[in-house]
């Protein structure tokens, strides 16, 4: 009988030892793979960063070249960028589009006069900055959230219409 209990209790040991051994073994992966993971899930709040700001930055400077520059509509410019990055301004506590544009324009002379209208020569540059934060490197190595600009032009499209209704032949 003690043989039997002997050989019972030294394979009782042997599971619990192989179950000890597995376990540390799992967590020498973990701590091997779990970096490379929060690394992983940075790199991608970062990508999502950059794409909305390229994204905010383009819609912003479309909308500004499809209407009036501010040598003939003070302010429009301006005011059609603001509406059309709006959607993108406080949309995550990890990504924040600012919403402080910079807008410059450059209008080749001559502008289109009434009544005769016509297209305008120049285009329309926006600059757009958006803050991510990183959820986990930023916390470790600065506690600053990462700024990153964009910078977009586009050729006016606008054309002003003409006031001529009777044309006498």
């Amino acid at each position: 009988m003690n043989g039997i209990a002997t050989i019972s209790t030294s394979a009782f040991a042997k599971v619990h030892r192989s179950r000890g051994v597995s376990l540390i073994e799992a967590m020498a992966v973990i701590c091997l793979v779990l970096p490379f993971v929060l690394l992983l899930v940075d790199a991608s709040v970062f990508y999502a960063g950059l794409t909305t700001n390229e994204k905010a930055c383009r819609e912003a400077c479309r909308a500004a070249s499809m209407g009036a520059p501010a040598a003939v509509r003070k302010g429009e410019p301006d005011r059609n960028a603001q509406a059309a990055i709006q959607p993108f301004v406080a949309k995550s506590f990890l990504i924040n589009v600012s919403p402080d544009l910079k807008i410059t324009e450059n209008v080749r002379m001559p502008l289109p006069e009434p009544p005769f209208g016509g297209p305008v020569n120049g285009e329309v540059s926006v600059t757009t900055r958006t803050y991510i934060t990183l959820p986990f490197t930023c916390h470790v190595l600065h506690h600053t959230p990462v700024t990153v600009v964009a910078n977009r032009t586009f050729v006016y499209t606008w054309i002003l219409p003409s006031d001529i209704t009777n044309v006498k032949q």
